[in-house]
């Protein structure tokens, strides 16, 4: 499935699993809540990073929109999964490691909730 039609679903409220962007990387894109009120327009959601045999990144983001102005995203946070939060490794030890094995994923994540901030 394309990342566009991944959105759109995620839009209307339906998990879409096995999304693959940025090459090699794989993502569920979670419902997006959107909530509407005097003109402005916020949007809520999470995407996983999905990693085999270990638990999934976590990405959650919050992108607002304000009238007349563009799309802005307020709030992107990554909590790691992978072997170092399997094992109890330090934060800093972990994402090294997580690199080495699976690349660099979240220049692919922060454009999907880019595509997502120009559809609000």
């Amino acid at each position: 499935m394309s990342v566009e039609s991944a959105i759109t679903d995620a839009f209307n409220g339906i998990e879409v699993k096995d999304v693959v962007h940025g090459g090699r990387h794989k993502f569920n894109l979670h419902p997006i809540k959107v909530e509407r009120s005097q003109g402005h327009a916020r949007a809520v959601g999470q995407i996983s990073h999905q990693l085999r045999f270990r638990t999934d990144d976590q990405v959650r983001f919050e992108v607002i929109k304000r009238p007349g102005q563009e799309a802005s995203i307020e709030e992107l946070s990554i909590s790691r999964g992978g072997l170092g939060r399997m094992v109890g490794l330090d934060q800093d030890v972990s994402d090294f490691i997580g690199k080495e094995i699976d690349g660099s994923w979240e220049g692919a994540c922060r454009d999907i909730v880019v595509r997502i901030a120009a559809r609000l």
